[in-house]
Formats: C-alpha cells, sequence, structure tokens
C-alpha cells in the first residue's frame, strides 16, 4: 500500500487558515505569506494558481502544503483497516505505534481535525491519504543471483494487475539487518529501484522505492563522480579539494536520499526477505507480498 500527499510535498512548511478562503502560509525558514483561494500568485516556481485538495492540503502550481498550524513534522498517521485505528509512522518509514479515537484510560486523547489532521494528546500528526496498492510477486525462479520478480501497481478495474508490472530480479540481503533488493531491466541495464527491510515477526516489509530515471540518473553521476575522483588522484589533489569534484558531488547528494518510504503486508513468503542461498527459500509457486 502507497501513501502520498498530491503534488510535491512542501518539507516543513505550513498552510494556518485564516477565515474567508485565506491562509497564512508558513515556511520551513520562518517566514510566512498571506494567500487565497483561486488567487494568482508569484512564487520562487513560477506563477501559479492557489486550489485546496480534498485531502487537506492547498496547493500552489505542482506543490503542496498541508492545511494546518503546529504539525508535528517528520511524521504522519495512516488509516488502518480495523475501525477508528491508525498507524503513526515517522516519514523515514518507521512504525511509532498504533492509537484508537476516543478516550482510552492510560492513554492521551486521540481526535480527529478538520478531517485530515489526527491530535493525539498535544500533538498533531498529518493522515496521509492511500495512493494506490502495490503488489510484490517473488517467482522462485533463480534469474542472475536472485529471483525473476515482477512489481505491480494495483488499479481498480485494471484487468492486467498482477501482469503487466516492472519486470526485475529481486535480490535477498546478504546479512541480517541489509535491505532486500528489486533491480529493474532497463535498456540491459541493472538499475536499483526498491528497497526491502523486513520486520519483526516477519508480517510486513518497509520499503523505499523511486522511479527508473531517478535511479540512471544517480548512476550516471557516481560513474561522474568516481572519474572525477581519479582526476584528483592522478593530479595528487584531495578529492574532496577539487572543485569539480565537490560540484558532482553536491548533484549527486539529494538524488541518493529521493526515496519514497512505504510499508507492504507479506501475504506469504517472509523468508524471500531473509538471508538465504538461491533457490532453497521455498519450492512452492511464487510469493507475494501486498
Amino acid at each position: 500500500m502507497v501513501y502520498g500527499f498530491p503534488g510535491k510535498l512542501l518539507n516543513k512548511w505550513e498552510a494556518e487558515p485564516l477565515g474567508n478562503d485565506e491562509f497564512m502560509l508558513h515556511r520551513h525558514n520562518g517566514s510566512s505569506r498571506k494567500v487565497k483561494l483561486n488567487e494568482h500568485i508569484e512564487t520562487v516556481f513560477g506563477k501559479c494558481i492557489v486550489s485546496r485538495s480534498e485531502f487537506g492540503t492547498l496547493a500552489i502550481g505542482d506543490y503542496s502544503v498541508i492545511i494546518g498550524k503546529g504539525i508535528k513534522h517528520g511524521f504522519q498517521a495512516r488509516k488502518m483497516a480495523r475501525k477508528d485505528t491508525w498507524t503513526l509512522v515517522s516519514d523515514t518509514g518507521r512504525t511509532m505505534g498504533q492509537v484508537r479515537l476516543g478516550d482510552e484510560p492510560g492513554q492521551d486523547p486521540v481526535s480527529i481535525k478538520a478531517g485530515h489532521l489526527l491530535q493525539v494528546g498535544d500533538e498533531i500528526y498529518p493522515i496521509v491519504p492511500k495512493k494506490h496498492d502495490i503488489n510484490l510477486l517473488v517467482f522462485r525462479t533463480p534469474y542472475e543471483n536472485g529471483y525473476y520478480s515482477r512489481i505491480n501497481v494495483l488499479e481498480n478495474g485494471n484487468i492486467a494487475n498482477r501482469k503487466d508490472g516492472a519486470k526485475g530480479i529481486f535480490v535477498p540481503p546478504a546479512f541480517d539487518g541489509d535491505p532486500a533488493l528489486f533491480y529493474d531491466n532497463e535498456n540491459h541495464q541493472k538499475v536499483l529501484t526498491a528497497k526491502f527491510w523486513i520486520a519483526k515477526g516477519g508480517k510486513s516489509v518497509q520499503f523505499h522505492s523511486r522511479d527508473v530515471e531517478t535511479a540512471l540518473k544517480e548512476l550516471t553521476l557516481e560513474r561522474k563522480l568516481s572519474e572525477k575522483a581519479a582526476e584528483a588522484i592522478d593530479a595528487g589533489i584531495d578529492p574532496e579539494g577539487y572543485d569539480q569534484y565537490c560540484a558532482v558531488l553536491k548533484e549527486l547528494e539529494p538524488i541518493r536520499d529521493a526515496w519514497q518510504k512505504n510499508s507492504m503486508m507479506i501475504a506469504c513468503g517472509a523468508e524471500y526477505f531473509r538471508p538465504h542461498k538461491i533457490g532453497l527459500a521455498n519450492s512452492s509457486g511464487y510469493e507475494m507480498g501486498r
């Protein structure tokens, strides 16, 4: 299951409602600006129209800001299937625990504010909407030091669900604590597009994913960085003191961190996410995580 807000969420920004369709935008650097719905405004991103989404965000062009004040940034609340139950998750994908609406003895009171915020005691968590389900199929067929596999986005009404996903290679972790890896085959080149860490109990995994374009860009810049490091060493210079090396590194660092973080339940085959010898995990066809 993949969660996320519409648009490109601006980190640590808030849109404080003022009434009459007006909002005070509080930026991450402490500065503020008043905006109004359906207003055309000039921003560093260009000229944009201010609008509001059904998920409690203010849209400013391609970017979005969570509506609210005093939000606990770096964390989010996700609705669970069980009635009135929410899981609190950090933006890094770490599960902090579950809470239920209402007042329970010995627990902080839990309530919903404005339809898109979950208040737990004095803390306010943004409720992140579900975007779609994602399905990972790992076949028992050994393939290039891993297993033949597919990742599918499940869409309502799509008869090709579980059949039209990205084909790739699933590589189990080498050691405990390491992630399992998923490589896309892009023009006969393996590129890393997903990483999976199994949770305690073996019922779910945390996964980080990115698109092929981002993976290819990282690969290109890593090669360029190695070339610049070699140039510096040949010239007797520390690479970190070489301007061209530093320029490539500066461009590369945000791409290294450009992963979307989510979680999925394991339907069967938890052993595939643990270290093992290829081909000996299971002999029952394919395994499926969701």
